[in-house]
């Protein structure tokens, strides 16, 4: 910085315009069990209570409502103190989100929830919600991140991560970050790190003229990882001469020093400085330069810490498991008491979701805290299963008990009778209908199912793990249910279509063969009459993984050169072949005297082929792909984000994209070309990397810092992949990843009448575009919410949302569920409300069903 002014020189200066906050980064008390966790922030919160006392005009942020929380039950008056400071103006809330999370595993609703629960938190406790999103310190930000914070009270984003970039210096410092459905926040990536002292900074001038890029007036420049820099013609002349400096002690520092304070003061009476807030920075930047920043339209992807999608598999598994049972519980409890069932209260769930968004703090579930952190996280997620497992089963128990079960048989049959009952339900949680595979625990030595039409379901008993598992394909209507009767009879042995010859398999859907490694060196999609590989594929490889720094966070980009020989003598059995299925049994050594054991399963009636490994890891700084080269001509890979997609190149050009050399997803990837195209799908497998059509999931990544052995176990990994003609959006593909992470409910039930039909939707969207994500009460007063988003970025008019009730009334609703935006048409039937969803567009709807005030 070329101003060398000294604090107390009244005449000078900073040719800047800075703005000074204290502010405490607590993140590495997360690396620690709850209670010194605990100990550590009201520590934190105190001392700095004590010196925005003795230092006035200092002003000092924190984050993380759970954080204020742990005060409020554990320190109520210490809490009382803060609630004075924050009406004061000295004490600022900033965040917004429950903790701050990781930025790309979290699925969407999780995410929203985040920042409801943290906004309506900071509202109730300091009668107002933070509209700045501050998250300092997580591993990248996904591209969807914006709409979430518009719709959850905020207008800006702030962080510092992408300075840690190693390959390429991202280009702004304040920029409009834009979502792909249009959504935008103010954003800044601060020049000034946590650890930071208030100042002057060396070099700070040269890096804010440098990276304050603005654009000339009446312009706008759109850029993205592909085309990163404002061109020329665009750009104008000037900088944003605005700086946001905070200052405190780095990890579980404490926040500020008396020294940093004082100085904070001293430098406050100089031309170019003030003690001020970072609401008040991002205002000024926003009246002054909103129109002429660049618009970044793309994810915030961080080169570096790219293991964190796969370090500490245990709570990956955790994690997505977890949501998926939150959120179908929550769906059904809250259909149940709609219907008239049993009440559900919009904080039925609310324990189970804090301790599930506890879990998704950015040390946590990246896998880069201590093992005793992982201690205390099997237990939270113990609770969050049993709280969503008892929700759950009591819905479904009450929708049971009231559907007729008394279908007729055509001709006496031996019913198998349990004490539960005869009639085995099924239901769906997703909001289309499913021609789906179930799977269940069985112990009946033969069975024969039958649908509700009395035609027998083609049906196959496997075992696995100690135990017996049934397995039969069923079509199970949208958001509904429907049943099947269960007869005693052993299954015929024909393999009724499935062909095992040696090491080939050929089902009326694929060909497959192995080689004598246990390696797909063909796969044959039938209806398309293609084939789909261009080299062996469901490869298995082992490399040693040492970064020079940062182990569980980090993977070496010189990784491939140092593979491991798994030596590949494989031992390979037909271990089913049956009416529903057929299985090969892949057994061959791992590094280090490991193991693997893989399955490899087919089915009759199912476009799908399962993959479910048991890999021996014996050593440490482990990293273990799958390997998949398709054959499909696809020039991108899509991919999904939290309530929605994103779309990445496979042949990168510009040094950002060449950087992105391990990426991410959640529940699926999409590979398509002209023609047809391949989804893989995973169950909490979040990271992997692509080239042209090659794709390799990443299934382990050990390290030996924080944890000495990370993943040094045997790994059970599930993952599955389908075939489809035409486009991503043509196939929409994307719900097969739903699909394969959200099981269809089976429940056993007596003989009963009731008032609801043997098969029934409970509600349908007319859009195939359009995901269901979330069904709940609504947070204040009566009625409900349903959230939805657009998939495959298409513009929807005329959406219908049909109902098993009548509705008094419909409107779009923020996602802090605050403020009605507008209300929406309800059909002359009462029952189906219509609306439009915009591409790429998350929408919350509320619901009043006839009885309920609004």
């Amino acid at each position: 910085m070329t101003n060398s002014s000294t604090p107390g020189s009244e005449n000078s200066g900073s040719p800047l315009n800075v703005t000074l906050v204290g502010h405490s980064h607590l993140d590495a008390v997360w690396l620690w069990p709850w209670n010194a966790t605990l100990h550590k922030a009201f520590r934190t919160f105190s001392k700095n209570l004590k010196r925005l006392d003795r230092y006035q005009g200092i002003t000092f942020a924190q984050s993380t409502p759970l954080f204020y929380e742990w005060m409020e039950k554990e320190y109520p008056d210490l809490f009382r103190e803060i609630q004075k400071m924050v009406k004061k103006g000295c004490w600022e809330i900033v965040g917004g989100m429950w903790v701050e999370s990781d930025g790309y595993m979290p699925c969407g609703e999780a995410q929203i929830r985040q920042r409801m629960y943290g906004q309506r938190y900071f509202l109730e406790k300091f009668g107002r919600i933070s509209e700045v999103s501050w998250i300092p310190d997580t591993f990248g930000m996904h591209s969807n991140h914006p709409q979430i914070i518009r719709k959850t009270g905020g207008k800006f984003f702030f962080t510092t991560k992408l300075a840690w970039n190693y390959e390429n210096e991202f280009p702004y410092q304040h920029f409009i970050w834009e979502s792909p459905d249009g959504s935008r926040v103010l954003a800044l990536q601060s020049p000034v790190q946590c650890a930071a002292r208030p100042g002057p900074h060396e070099r700070l001038e040269e890096s804010v003229k440098k990276h304050n890029v603005l654009v000339k007036e009446g312009e706008e420049a759109v850029v993205n990882y592909s085309s990163p820099y404002v061109p020329d013609e665009k750009r104008g002349s000037g900088f944003v001469t605005d700086v946001l400096s905070f200052y405190g002690e780095g990890d579980g520092g404490e926040g500020p020093s008396d020294g940093m304070c004082e100085e904070a003061l001293s430098l406050g009476k100089l031309r170019g400085y003030e003690n001020g807030s970072v609401h008040g920075h991002f205002e000024r930047v926003e009246k002054k330069y909103a129109d002429r920043l660049p618009v970044w339209k793309d994810e915030l992807y961080l080169e570096n810490h790219r293991g964190t999608t796969s370090s500490q598999a245990r709570i990956k598994e955790l994690n997505r498991k977890g949501e998926e049972k939150v959120i179908t519980a929550e769906k059904w409890s809250s259909l149940t008491s709609a219907i008239g069932g049993c009440s559900a209260s919009p904080d039925e769930l609310e324990g189970a979701w804090k301790k599930l968004l506890f879990n998704q703090f950015h040390d946590i579930l990246p896998g880069t805290s201590v093992a005793q952190v992982y201690v205390d996280a099997e237990r939270d997620f113990d609770a969050v299963f049993r709280a969503a497992d008892m929700t759950r089963d009591r819905a479904l128990e009450e929708i049971a008990s009231r559907i007729d079960t008394t279908l007729p048989d055509k001709r006496e049959r031996r019913r198998v009778k349990f004490s539960t009952g005869t009639a085995l339900i099924l239901f769906n949680p997703l909001m289309w209908d499913r021609n789906e595979i179930v799977e269940m625990p069985w112990g009946y030595p033969g069975v024969r199912v039958y649908d509700t039409d009395n035609v027998e379901i083609p049906s196959q008993v496997i075992f696995r793990d100690g135990k017996n598992l049934l397995l039969f394909k069923a079509r199970v209507p949208a958001f509904g249910y429907t049943q099947v009767k269960l007869a005693a009879g052993k299954k015929p042995s024909s393999t009724e279509g499935i062909k095992i010859t040696g090491l080939s398999a050929e089902t009326r859907f694929y060909r497959l063969k192995l080689d004598a490694n246990g390696n797909m060196i063909e796969l044959d999609d039938l209806e398309l009459n293609r084939s789909l590989l261009s080299g062996p594929a469901n490869r298995i490889r082992f490399f040693k993984n040492s970064p020079k720094e940062w182990s569980n966070w980090n993977i070496d980009p010189e990784y491939e050169k140092h593979e491991l020989d798994s030596r590949d003598d494989a031992v390979i059995e037909k271990i089913d072949s049956g009416p529903v299925a057929a299985a090969f049994r892949i057994t061959k050594p791992a590094p280090e005297n490991g193991k693997v054991v893989q399955e490899i399963r087919l089915y009759k009636d199912h476009k799908r082929i399962d993959f479910i490994n048991d890999i021996d890891v014996k050593y440490t700084e482990s990293l273990v792909k799958a390997e998949f080269p398709f054959d499909v001509g696809a020039g991108f890979v899509m991919t999904e984000t939290a309530c929605g997609t994103h779309k990445r190149p496979v042949d990168p050009r510009t040094p950002f994209e060449k950087a992105m050399w391990e990426v991410w997803t959640q529940k699926w990837l999409d590979l398509s070309g002209p023609s047809c195209g391949v989804t893989v799908l995973n169950a909490a497998k979040y990271g992997f990397d692509a080239k042209g059509d090659r794709i390799r999931m990443t299934l382990v990544k050990g390290g030996i810092m924080p944890c000495s052995r990370t993943d040094v176990y045997t790994h059970r990994i599930r993952y599955a992949l389908t075939s489809h003609s035409g486009s991503f959006q043509e196939a929409h593909a994307w719900k097969k990843g739903y699909e394969y992470n959200h099981p269809i409910e089976a429940k056993l039930e007596k003989k009963h009448g009731g008032d609801l039909p043997p098969e029934r939707s409970f509600a349908r969207l007319s859009a195939d575009n359009i995901c269901f994500e979330a069904f709940k009460r609504a947070e204040e007063g009566e009625g409900y919410v349903i959230r939805l988003f657009e998939a495959e970025g298409i513009n929807t008019d005329d959406v219908f949302l049909s109902l098993p009730f009548e509705i008094t009334k419909a409107e779009e609703i923020d996602f802090l569920e605050l403020e009605a935006l507008h209300e929406l048409k309800i059909d002359e039937n009462g029952k189906r409300v219509r609306f439009s969803m915009g591409h790429n567009e998350i929408k919350a709807i509320r619901i009043f069903p006839e009885g309920a005030s609004s």
